[in-house]
């Protein structure tokens, strides 16, 4: 009973101080909002574009101003076009200091590797190094250079820095203690939301959205394709962030219209809280009433063992990262793809059909259909579906859950004609068996020498179907539809 006392303290005192905070935040957007239309009458166009544009009044610190100065700098290594047409769809930030186990190579060559040069026209990695060690930013600089020259060559890679003077006084941190933290961790977590707030400042300008990661992460094949994918289908909704990870501060996506907003906030209260809280706070005040949407599996996973805070370590991971694996590099022929079941969430079929990873994720029953339509008659030579995902519940990792049930047919139509009514079905003709799922899968192949799963129905089709068995009676997940030639 004391702890739950407790517990309940803890949380009135939090919920208290979330209030507090968002009307301390919106009392300063008004008022700067009243002074900004009162500055416009004697403010220049470049100043609007700056000290107003990010910070929303036209008298501020001189270290706000430094921060300006700086963000407004172009990078020290690679190459920065502020030009409109070149704006590009995504900036990626990563803040790095040095640190003996160097993951900042690993994440690099993860986020090289795991996407093409198309992709990469519409994505830029602004790398800032936070170090206030020159000599540290220097080695780090040297070997970014070394590895990554023709991403730095191609505008691909952005390297920047700043100094002591982008940084507010810290001496608060001696007095104003919250969460119980070391004056070290106090001014640790002080100084990474300002880096925060340095990076949004720098990005701003160059792309239509900001996404958040670390130093120390790997990604997923085709990342940038999935950001792209998940942005699209949220079009119709009103959101303010979007997740690609299990971690509040990894793979977290903004609007850069608003990124000033987050900015104010982040300087206004970085004496109070870490910066993923933060940014929390932020969503929260944006968009109350709404979970931010997050892109299922996880297209970043966390490798970092020991923090840049001496004697902090993190282990977690998302155990949803490794679903994002495709078990086939296969570029799928263009189809339309409908289905009878009910679609949970957003997890549209196209999103098991693509390369980039995704998953379907729906309701099914008996009788319900996955139709795949192409645009003509095509000769396949293998279809793959594979269904679940590993059991979270269980440790053992061959534990599925919401798999196709056995039972379910896959079917061929050599002629399409045309779409139901309420457009959830196709009307082929003549659909005939091919095979049958077993243990959530099936794979079938066009095989001439008669082997297990052959299968000459395979020739000119423009029709495949997913018919449901009668024993199905539960969620499905489609991890991967893979439709070779």
């Amino acid at each position: 009973m004391k702890s739950l006392t407790m517990t309940s303290i803890i949380s009135r005192r939090y919920l208290r101080f979330a209030t507090l905070l968002a009307l301390v935040f919106l009392l300063f957007v008004a008022t700067q909002n009243f002074y900004r239309m009162e500055s416009l009458k004697n403010t220049s166009g470049a100043e609007k574009l700056t000290v107003e544009g990010i910070f929303g009044c036209d008298e501020i610190p001189l270290w706000q101003s430094q921060m300006i100065h700086r963000a407004s700098l172009p990078p020290i290594a690679g190459y920065r076009n502020l030009t409109s047409g070149d704006k590009k769809l995504l900036a990626i930030g990563i803040a790095t200091v040095y640190r003996d186990e160097n993951y900042l190579l690993t994440t690099l060559s993860s986020l090289v590797n795991e996407s093409d040069a198309e992709e990469r026209k519409d994505a830029v990695i602004i790398i800032y190094l936070a170090d206030t060690d020159t000599e540290k930013k220097e080695k780090q600089l040297r070997s970014i250079r070394k590895h990554f020259q023709p991403h730095l060559d191609s505008g691909f890679f952005q390297v920047i820095e700043s100094g002591p003077e982008i940084y507010p006084p810290m001496d608060f941190a001696l007095t104003k203690r919250t969460f119980n933290d070391s004056t070290d961790r106090v001014l640790w977590r002080a100084k990474q939301v300002m880096d925060f707030a340095f990076l949004f400042s720098y990005a701003k300008p160059l792309s239509m959205y900001y996404l958040v990661i670390e130093d120390d992460i790997i990604s997923s094949s085709q990342y940038i394709s999935a950001v792209k994918d998940f942005i699209k289908s949220r079009e119709s909704h009103r959101w303010t962030a979007l997740h690609f990870s299990g971690f509040l501060g990894i793979g977290l996506l903004f609007h850069n219209s608003d990124l000033p907003n987050l900015i104010r906030l982040l300087i206004m209260f970085h004496q109070e809280q870490p910066v993923d809280m933060l940014m929390r706070q932020f969503i929260s005040l944006q968009v109350p009433d709404e979970l931010v949407a997050r892109h299922f599996p996880a297209i970043f996973q966390h490798i970092g063992i020991k923090s840049t805070l001496p004697n902090k370590f993190q282990k977690l991971k998302d155990n949803t990262f490794d679903m994002a694996k495709r078990r086939f590099k296969n570029h799928n022929p263009p189809a339309d793809l409908i289905t009878t079941m009910k679609v949970y969430n957003d997890f549209v079929l196209e999103y098991a059909y693509r390369p980039a990873p995704g998953i379907f994720w729906g309701i099914s029953k008996a009788q319900d259909t996955l139709d795949i339509i192409f645009q003509k008659p095509i000769n396949i030579s293998r279809v793959v579906m594979l269904s679940g995902i590993p059991s979270m519940k269980s440790k053992n990792q061959k534990t599925m859950k919401d798999t196709v049930s056995d039972g379910t047919l896959l079917e061929a139509s050599s002629h399409f004609q045309k779409v139901t009514p309420n457009g959830n079905s196709a009307i082929c003709d003549n659909f005939t068996s091919i095979a049958e799922f077993k243990l959530g899968d099936v794979d079938v192949w066009r095989d001439w020498s008669g082997g297990r799963n052959h299968s000459e129905k395979l020739a000119s089709v423009q029709c495949l179907r997913m018919k449901i068995g009668p024993s199905q009676r539960s969620w499905i997940i489609l991890r991967e539809i893979q439709v070779f030639l």
